[in-house]
Formats: C-alpha cells, sequence, structure tokens
C-alpha cells in the first residue's frame, strides 16, 4: 500500500514535469513560427530570425535567475551565481562532452569574459553596495552574457582582446590588429589632466 502510493505520487509528478515542458516547447513553436513569418513578410532578416531562436531557447536555462529579479538583493544574489556559473559551467560541460568546437569556442570566450567582469566587480565592490538595485544590474549582465544571441559576449571577449594585444599582454597572432586602447587612453585623460591643473597652479 505504502509502495504503491509513493510510486503514484512520483509518476503524477513525473507527468506534470512532462506537461509543463510540453507546454513550454509549445510556446517556442509558436514563436518560432512567427519569427519565421516575420521574416516571409520582411519584418526581419534571417540573420535576426536565428539570432532571436537561439536566445529563445537558451533563454529557458535562466528563467530561475529571471525570477530573482523581482526579489531583495540578497536572494538576487543567488539568481547571479545560477546564471553566471551553474548555467555556463553546465554548458561548457555539455559542449565539451559532445565534442562541439563551436560550442567550446563559445564558452571558452565566456569564461575569459567572465574572470575580467569578476576581477572588475570585486574592484569596485565597496562602491557597488552602496548602489541601488546594482545586484539586480549585475544579474542582468550575466544573463546578457551568458546568451549567445545578444552578441554581448562575443563584444565584451574582442574589447578584452584588444585590451590584451595593446597592453602586449597576449601576441596579436589569431586577433587581428590591436586599436586603441582604453587602459591607456584613460591613463592618457588623467595624465593630461593633472598636468592642465598644474600648469594651472604655476601660472597662479
Amino acid at each position: 500500500g505504502r509502495g504503491d502510493g509513493e510510486e503514484s505520487d512520483e509518476d503524477e509528478s513525473d507527468d506534470e514535469d512532462d506537461e509543463e515542458e510540453d507546454a513550454i516547447a509549445s510556446v517556442i513553436s509558436k514563436l518560432t513560427s512567427l519569427l519565421s513569418l516575420a521574416t516571409m513578410v520582411g519584418l526581419c532578416g534571417p540573420k535576426t530570425r536565428d539570432r532571436a531562436n537561439v536566445v529563445l531557447r537558451e533563454s529557458l536555462t535562466v528563467l530561475p535567475s529571471l525570477v530573482c529579479l523581482f526579489m531583495p538583493s540578497y536572494f538576487t544574489s543567488y539568481g547571479v551565481i545560477w546564471s553566471s556559473l551553474l548555467v555556463p559551467a553546465a554548458n561548457s560541460a555539455r559542449a565539451n562532452k559532445a565534442g562541439e568546437g563551436v560550442g567550446r569556442d563559445r564558452w571558452l570566450k565566456y569564461w575569459c569574459v567572465y574572470a575580467v567582469l569578476a576581477c572588475v566587480l570585486e574592484l569596485f565592490g565597496g562602491v557597488l553596495r552602496w548602489v541601488p538595485f546594482s545586484t539586480h544590474g549585475v544579474l542582468l549582465l550575466f544573463i546578457g552574457v551568458s546568451l549567445p544571441g545578444l552578441g554581448l559576449c562575443e563584444a565584451l571577449f574582442q574589447f578584452v582582446v584588444n585590451e590584451a594585444v595593446g597592453l602586449g599582454l597576449v601576441t596579436s597572432a589569431g586577433f587581428g590588429e590591436a586599436g586603441d586602447v582604453f587602459v591607456v587612453r584613460v591613463i592618457r585623460g588623467l595624465t593630461g589632466r593633472a598636468k592642465a591643473r598644474q600648469g594651472l597652479k604655476g601660472a597662479g
């Protein structure tokens, strides 16, 4: 009796999970059809359609962290952990196991960007604690970086590579030519202002 009751409860929970997955898959299928129709009538291009389809498929993994956007910062921090570490780690392991070259390259770029963002956030952590909804902003940032269809990770990766090449930290082979380095521009701006102030003091 008791064992049969537990098995029936497990079967019911499995059926409910299957129904939820089917409902989500049905919604995604309808949205994909709408995007295809929009492409046919010229409202968007094939590239935009494909990017939107990727975002739709991969956005399911970050749904739990999206719920944290409507919670206090303490709970939102768990959403940051989910979207910045757990989901990318699972996707990286899946891509590596499947032997997907494109997937592995994508998630390697993500971890490079994550390392830089983690250092920046740690550096300015004391200031961000006083900024309202800063944790929510960090969550949105990592959600945007983890979704490939948005192109944010690729843009940040190219920025990081450009800075590293410009500063001589890595060679430019395979990364193209380095442009003007942001860090150098900041240092030039600060030194220029310092010299200008010294000039004003000397004139006074």
